[in-house]
């Protein structure tokens, strides 16, 4: 909460400098001159935090930039560390880029009227507007007062539950389909030393503290560890039966030592991986892309050891196996863009249709981020290899076809995604989080406050420090403190 009222009130301040100074809305300049003049658009400027702190790299994608569409691309690095505020802070100085990678939540500079609406660039931009027919979630996020004010340059995701499958053929077991077969399959991982080490020490699963990571569970008692939308209205689920059974689930899993003792204070997926990579636990909550960085630590320590994800199985209530994130990496157009038609169908085209770019920026540049040898993509470590440079792997067109093969630890994370997302679709109305929107004030005001809080409760429930009673009247009295009703009422009026 903090950190988004800092925000508005940087921005709310600075509404009157900018007025000031003199306004970047090419709206004001006069009508004839727009008119008469034939639109040249030369060069572009984009602000990102994301995968051109390299000036080589940043320069090789501009030249591509340049060669294809005969404009300049001017890369601006913001540093990582704070890079919310040092984008805000560019807004309200008057150094704002045309275009520039958003906050997941951009709408604060929604509401300062800092941002171009691209809704009919998509329209009459064929190539992309394919694109996002066919991947309406890497813009749905980004909707406020029904218009689209960014494009995420990743997909949804998923969190999944991967286990160490070379310890269920040593059992003899076979992916659980059911819940009781998933709390059978951590009690023998508990129980059965299959790190071989003599101690009675094996973490069945290990996760991270967060929350959202664990609405696979949530989910599966029809609930969720945050306020969500439900035919249209907010539902608060944190007091309900549902809430209840699935709190109590969780308190048992603890309990019984079926899940990692240490999840209230796993604050880093580094230090989750690492359990699970060196032989401390057999399962794992982790992010659809973690195949290939799962394998290759698996492979370092242990012969013939490998992983799968859990394919989602039903209950009476839901659905178990996916927790769902929203696509959270926008680029938005500002105000500042003479030429925001151009500068979309320019930008766009070539980083969502354009072979190259698509490689470039799910993968990275041949000859510098890898080499093909006979037909395979092999990473040039020294360089930083392959990566996220720009867009998701598999990129945004979830038609394209990249042009070479990859190593076994690759095609495995590839394929993994891909099979995960066909499943999320698959599994949507059971698994997918809609959450409100940040135009209503009074909600956007404490839904960060609110996490914690939940978190806390949650965490102090599941380890034992809260019977159900106090649990309850601590929620209660928290949720009047910030009225959180009057909260609910704004988006339910």
């Amino acid at each position: 909460m903090k950190q988004i009222k800092s925000k508005l009130a940087i921005l709310l301040s600075c509404t009157t400098l900018l007025s000031a100074c003199g306004s970047v809305n090419s709206s004001e300049k006069p009508a004839a001159d727009n008119a008469a003049e034939e639109v040249k658009l030369t060069s572009i400027s984009f602000l990102t935090k994301d995968y051109y702190k390299d000036p080589e790299v940043a320069q090789m994608l501009s030249d591509q930039f340049k060669s294809k569409t005969n404009i300049a691309l001017e890369i601006k690095h913001i540093p990582q560390n704070n890079w919310e505020d040092k984008v805000t802070a560019s807004f309200v100085s008057g150094d704002m880029p045309d275009i520039a990678r958003l906050p997941a939540n951009p709408y604060p500079y929604v509401k300062q009227d800092f941002l171009v609406p691209l809704d009919d660039f998509i329209q009459n931009n064929a190539k992309v507007k394919a694109i996002l027919d066919a991947n309406p979630n890497v813009v749905e996020p980004f909707k406020f007062f029904g218009k689209t004010y960014g494009i995420s340059v990743t997909n949804q995701k998923y969190m999944s539950m991967w286990l160490r499958s070379d310890w269920l053929n040593k059992l003899g077991v076979q992916q659980p389909k059911t819940m009781d077969e998933l709390v059978q399959i951590l009690t023998k991982f508990r129980d059965g030393d299959l790190d071989n080490n003599g101690k009675d020490d094996t973490i069945p699963l290990t996760l991270s503290a967060v929350l959202k990571d664990q609405d696979m569970f949530a989910a599966y008692f029809n609930t969720r560890n945050e306020i969500y939308m439900k035919d249209g209205k907010a539902v608060v689920p944190f007091l309900t039966p549902e809430y209840k059974e699935y709190l109590d689930f969780m308190k048992k899993l603890y309990s019984e030592r079926l899940i990692d003792l240490e999840m209230p204070t796993n604050t880093s997926y580094g230090a989750v991986r690492t359990k699970f990579m060196n032989g401390e636990a057999g399962g794992i909550i982790m992010w659809d892309d973690v195949y290939d960085t799962l394998k290759e630590g698996l492979d370092k320590n242990f012969k013939d050891a490998n992983l799968e994800f859990i394919k989602p199985f039903e209950g009476d209530k839901g659905v178990f196996g996916l927790s769902y994130y929203e696509a959270d990496s926008p680029i938005g157009i500002t105000k500042a863009s003479e030429h925001p038609k151009e500068t979309f169908d320019a930008f766009f085209t070539w980083l969502l249709t354009d072979p190259q770019a698509v490689i470039s920026t799910s993968r990275g540049i041949e000859g510098y981020h890898y080499k093909l040898v006979d037909g395979k993509l092999l990473p040039i470590e020294d360089k930083g290899g392959v990566g996220f440079r720009g867009q998701s792997f598999p990129p945004l067109d979830r038609n394209f076809k990249y042009p070479f093969t990859f190593d076994e630890e690759t095609q495995g994370e590839y394929d993994s995604i891909i099979e995960i997302a066909k499943l999320g679709e698959s599994y949507k109305d059971k698994v997918a989080t809609d959450l409100p929107s940040s135009e209503f004030a009074l909600y956007s005001n404490v839904v960060d406050d609110l996490k914690t809080k939940v978190t806390e409760q949650f965490h102090n429930y599941v380890i034992g420090n809260l019977d159900y009673d106090s649990y309850v009247k601590n929620f209660t009295a928290y949720a009047k403190e910030i009225n959180l009703q009057a909260a609910i009422d704004e988006i339910n009026k």
